[in-house]
């Protein structure tokens, strides 16, 4: 009854040890027959529970495998996303700098564009005052000049040289470039096509 209960059970250890029990019954009272019986039925259940033993055994071996995988794949996986997340850090502060530089390179572009019309719009005024200057010509009456240094001027713009000049007002060529250095010191020229920017009445 009791083996029959350990058999529905599974109970390895208690069937071995109720058989074990029934052999030394038999043992004791000379039923060898028996004895020998229950002793197979023993050694046919330690041979059982040894091979389930050393079946778990292995079942936990295995798994304890399993887990050892497990635990590399998984300390794999978790390294790699540590590199994955410090690369991400390193890449988004780059994109930072490299936004940072572009801003301040918009900044200094602009900057450089605005001073260069500045620059631009200046020269072009002082062109045009150039221009005005040069063809805008000037009333002569507003100097102080003497009749003589007036007519020189005049001969000058009709084309005459130092010697016509001189020959014609009766003078020498050094009296007329003594004049003429007068006369641009007046005017404030230096050269003689300037003169031709005056006018004589």
């Amino acid at each position: 009854m009791g083996i029959d209960i350990a058999q529905k059970n599974k109970n390895l250890k208690y069937e071995f040890y109720l058989n074990e029990v029934f052999k030394n019954v038999f043992s004791n009272n000379n039923d060898a027959k028996n004895a020998l019986i229950y002793q197979k039925k023993c050694d046919s259940l330690f041979a059982l529970y040894n091979s389930n033993s050393n079946s778990s055994k292995i079942e936990i071996l295995e798994q304890e495998i399993k887990n050892k995988n497990f635990d590399d794949i998984l300390g794999k996986k978790q390294q790699i996303l540590i590199y994955l997340f410090l690369f991400s850090i390193l890449l988004i502060l780059v994109v930072l700098f490299l936004l940072k530089n572009y801003r301040k390179y918009k900044r200094q572009k602009t900057t450089v564009e605005k001073q260069n019309q500045i620059y631009q719009e200046e020269i072009e005024r002082i062109k045009k005052l150039a221009q005005k200057d040069i063809y805008v010509k000037k009333e002569i009456s507003s100097f102080n000049l003497t009749e003589r240094q007036l007519e020189i001027i005049k001969l000058i713009q009709s084309g005459k040289n130092n010697k016509e000049i001189a020959s014609e007002l009766f003078i020498s060529e050094n009296t007329v470039k003594y004049h003429l250095k007068i006369i641009y010191t007046i005017l404030q020229i230096k050269y003689r096509n300037e003169l031709s920017n005056f006018v004589v009445n």
